[in-house]
């Protein structure tokens, strides 16, 4: 179907294979929810750097998309995940504005901008209630 999109809208479509895959999808962390594998993550950062089981899967996901789409890939990142851009045609990152990191916001996307790929923010924000930003 993303083949039949980028046929009728040359240009216009990118197809992206996940999105904060660390906390959405089962196996890359430990637990059996959502709402686990961020405690868990919260109680040991470290946990979620370096992910073989993120790095294999992205891996084969971006393989196995090529097979049967010729547009550009991508990933919709969390900020902190270690991720080879190599497979793909843009960096995804998925980096909300709020209080706590309006001061270093534009700095942590840094390490994504050495890549010398396009980057696009996937997700900038996710409250929309007055007052979100702060809280």
């Amino acid at each position: 179907m993303a083949e039949d999109l980028l046929r009728r809208w040359l240009g216009k479509v990118v197809f992206c294979i996940g999105s904060e895959l660390t906390l959405f999808m089962r196996g890359i962390l430990p637990g059996r929810s959502l709402v686990m594998r961020v405690r868990r993550m919260r109680k040991r950062p470290s946990r979620a750097a370096g992910s073989p089981a993120l790095t294999d899967y992205l891996a084969r996901a971006a393989g196995e998309v090529r097979r049967v789409f010729c547009g550009p890939v991508t990933y919709a990142s969390l900020v902190w995940e270690p991720v080879d851009w190599s497979r793909f045609d843009f960096v995804g990152v998925d980096h909300d504005r709020d209080s706590r990191a309006k001061d270093r916001y534009a700095g942590m996307l840094q390490p994504s901008l050495g890549t010398g790929k396009p980057m696009v923010v996937t997700e900038f924000g996710m409250r929309t209630y007055a007052g979100a930003a702060d809280r």
